[in-house]
């Protein structure tokens, strides 16, 4: 493509044209006029004028965009002969028949003799079958191709590049676009990468070499010291026995979590205390008011796995009739008149701890269903929803009724 491709009109030419179909028409146009009235004329000379006016007007705004096309014709031919990558038309027997200056220069051609040189001998003989694999997945697929080959320049020099291929209608024949990128760079850097990632291989493998050494020698050592850990371990055994086995001596003789007394009955009941704490097991205390209730409860919950979260603890007796299934499983925003915002229940406060529900014989008989069923499967649901909650919470109960 050249600046020189504008197509080109001689004015006298025209000129000349133009008077010759004047003169075809100019028999017709005289029997016509004959036939007009002095106004019909005056009329037809008024749109003649007119219509003069618009033709100028149209050959005026025909320049201007004829003036456009060529300053961006101009400025098309700069980007594609100074593009940063060569651009190739290759016809279907491999032959260039078009290559912008960058093309040319990547070659070490002119770019007119480039034109009808096959591409084959610019490629470096030992890249022949890609070339070859390239054209052939281009000719059968029809779809757009790329591959990266080296390329023999002119003058003897080899470079790396990369090609990207398309097929286009070329007049009733497919011809090739090629865009054709130098990517030595490239390609120098990937090299390098790859020598450091080899050096750093050997690197790795030696010092994995050193570090297999230094781990046998850590396993000498260790076995050596085996004999005297095995000693250790079983003085630290028997320390450890013996201490625990003191702290359970003290706290039944001395102070049981501020229960305190030395009588035969009692010495029991810390000692039931001790056996059932490590459990989940739920708990019933009996007796009367005043007896320690909660103590129990409380040393149940110090000595349990939940000791470090705090006993929940709840006065059945204390509790209006109308608030306890509240107070106990939470409530809703709106569930009952008065319920501004949403509560959750004791049971709720205390999962994954001990709830203490002291008087339980206080409790009312209809909420006797919903307490069991809180303790046989963990679940319940707060007032106005219909959502469950699942809970992980150990019961303690006292009460001083005969519930026999």
């Amino acid at each position: 493509m050249t600046s020189q491709d504008t197509p080109s009109y001689d004015p006298s030419e025209l000129r000349r044209l133009a008077e010759k179909k004047t003169r075809e028409k100019a028999g017709r146009f005289q029997e016509r006029i004959d036939t007009l009235s002095p106004e019909e004329i005056r009329q037809t000379l008024h749109d003649l004028q007119v219509h003069q006016i618009e033709l100028e007007m149209q050959n005026d705004e025909l320049r201007r965009v004829h003036d456009e096309l060529d300053a961006s014709r101009a400025r098309y031919f700069d980007l594609y002969n100074l593009a940063p990558v060569g651009y190739f038309t290759i016809s279907t027997k491999g032959l260039i028949l078009e290559a912008n200056l960058t093309g040319a220069d990547l070659l070490g051609l002119a770019r007119s003799s480039l034109i009808k040189q096959p591409v084959s001998r610019f490629i470096f003989r030992e890249d022949q079958d890609i070339y070859y694999q390239h054209r052939k997945r281009l000719y059968e697929t029809g779809e757009p191709q790329s591959c990266e080959l080296r390329i023999l320049k002119k003058n003897g020099a080899i470079f790396w590049a990369h090609l990207d291929a398309t097929v286009q209608d070329g007049k009733g024949e497919p011809i090739y676009r090629v865009v054709m990128s130098d990517i030595s760079h490239h390609r120098e850097l990937e090299d390098a990468l790859q020598k450091a990632h080899d050096e750093l291989e050997t690197q790795v493998a030696a010092r994995t070499a050193e570090l297999v050494v230094a781990l046998e020698d850590l396993k000498t050592r260790k076995q050596l010291s085996d004999a005297n850990l095995l000693e250790i371990k079983k003085l630290k055994n028997l320390l450890e026995a013996e201490r625990a086995y003191l702290q359970e001596e003290i706290k039944l003789e001395y102070n049981h979590e501020h229960i305190i007394g030395q009588s035969d009955g009692l010495k029991y009941v810390l000692f039931k205390i001790e056996q059932i704490a490590q459990s989940d097991t739920i708990i019933l205390v009996l007796g009367e008011t005043g007896t320690g209730k909660e103590l129990v409860a409380r040393a149940v919950h110090n000595l349990s796995p939940r000791k470090n979260r705090a006993l929940v603890k709840v006065n059945c007796a204390a509790l209006p009739p109308n608030l306890i299934e509240s107070e106990l499983f939470g409530h809703e925003k709106g569930s009952f008149t008065g319920s501004l915002s949403k509560h959750l229940g004791r049971f709720e406060v205390a999962n994954g701890s001990t709830l203490f529900l002291d008087e339980i014989g206080e409790l009312p008989i209809d909420l006797q269903a919903k307490l069991l069923r809180v303790i046989q499967d963990g679940e319940f649901e707060r007032l106005g929803s219909s959502r469950t909650i699942k809970v992980d919470t150990r019961i303690i109960v006292a009460t001083n009724r005969n519930l026999e």
